[in-house]
């Protein structure tokens, strides 16, 4: 059975809750770091060594945009959003995720236009990665905000000039292209972002080996449009990673509820002007929670109290009465097998798998009930009420 440890830390004093916060600040050691600056006449090769096997990198573009310092920033936002920060979680960084992406696309043999748009997709993150598409609001698109935002991101940061170097627009590499059908599809369909997640989370765990997943990627195909694998092992693999993930980690009702209450504590900072929409759509996750750690305001404060302690503040509940019915994104895969030819879903092959996979889709289509608790009177937080931290104030409609 797969285990996801879940580790809480605990303190008693606002002291140690600070340096607690700030001691997960972990820079993590990168697998490349390019020099060029631009792209150059004499083509120099370079490796990039991933999980997902080794990939010559000899186009000075992509090695330019490596270095880019957007792409740079990339380094200091983890996927897991604040809960990176609460709990110890392994570190999972935007630009090992971009490069992920880049390395299986490539190894894929995708046109290059699709692999700059693999590498940039995540570019446009607000600190915290995923949790901007629940604070940051579009103003006039229904798209989350990372992908709304994605064409004028690349303008404002600068890289368009570097794109028009290959013929491209910002418009070209934006990751809802429809001919780039290796790396953007929605689940249950396999796609470049969702193979790079599920393997990366999974090594991360220790749910995977280097050996294990050189083996998935070994039956993994992208032909005529579509990822499939020629073996149901490394199917069944990949899928029940998903479903794993996709419960405790993506659609765990504690990372949505500590997304919600850093969303609310960042939506006041602003309304107090001590933190501005710029840092938090440019800036880097440490500098953004360091002041917020700063500032002297007694709702911010417990927010982030109730952030490093959410059990005391919020439980499932199972009967009786809630506040409101958390409805997780269903991220489970269900990949194809192809077998004398024909394309077959895991579902169809496997009968257990597809019990797991229905079963936790209608869980999360009937939702999650939470149910806010206010601190005990004893507790020296006796003026915040949890509830209320989770209320409708946590929403900032940004334009772009």
């Amino acid at each position: 059975m797969l285990r996801l440890q879940n580790h809480i830390a605990t303190g008693k004093k606002r002291g140690a809750f600070y340096l607690f916060v700030c001691s997960f600040f972990v820079l993590i050691s990168l697998p490349l770091d390019l020099k060029a600056t631009g792209p150059q006449k004499n083509k120099t090769q370079s490796t990039i060594t991933s999980l997902y096997g080794d990939v010559v990198v000899d186009n000075n573009l992509i090695k330019a945009l490596i270095n880019h310092p957007a792409l740079k920033r990339m380094r200091f936002i983890d996927n897991a959003g604040p809960s990176r920060y609460f709990r110890s979680l392994p570190a999972y960084s935007l630009f090992d995720h971009a490069l992920g992406v880049y390395v299986i696309l490539k190894r894929f043999n995708r046109p290059l236009d699709e692999q700059i748009a693999g590498m940039l997709e995540p570019i446009a993150h607000s600190v915290f990665s995923h949790q901007g598409t629940l604070f940051l609001r579009p103003k006039s698109s229904n798209k989350p905000y990372y992908l709304a935002a994605h064409s004028s991101y690349l303008k404002t940061v600068g890289l368009e000039p570097w794109l028009m170097k290959a013929k491209l627009s910002a418009q070209d590499v934006d990751p809802l292209n429809e001919k780039f059908t290796a790396l953007y599809q929605n689940p249950p369909f396999l796609s470049a972002i969702e193979i790079e997640m599920t393997l990366r989370l999974a090594y991360s765990y220790k749910l995977l080996t280097i050996k294990e997943i050189k083996q998935i990627m070994d039956d993994l195909r992208f032909e005529e449009g579509r990822w499939f694998f020629v073996t149901e092992k490394s199917a069944a693999k990949l899928g029940t990673l998903s479903l794993y993930f996709t419960e405790r980690y993506w659609g765990a009702p504690q990372n949505y509820v500590v997304n919600r209450w850093v969303a609310a504590a960042m939506k006041r900072a602003v309304d107090l002007g001590v933190l501005s929409v710029k840092e938090i759509r440019f800036g880097i996750d440490k500098s953004v929670l360091q002041k917020l750690m700063h500032v002297k305001d007694k709702v911010i404060h417990g927010l982030l109290v109730q952030c490093r302690q959410p059990f005391r503040f919020y439980s499932v509940a199972k009967n009786g009465s809630f506040d409101e019915i958390y409805k997780p994104e269903f991220r489970g895969l269900n990949p194809l097998v192809k077998r004398e030819g024909q394309y077959i879903r895991l579902t169809q092959l496997d009968l257990d798998y597809s019990k797991r996979f229905k079963a936790l889709r209608e869980s999360f289509i009937q939702g999650i009930k939470i149910k806010f608790k206010k601190p005990a009177k004893n507790s020296g937080f006796s003026e915040f009420n949890g509830g209320s931290f989770a209320g409708a104030l946590y929403e900032l409609e940004v334009a772009f």
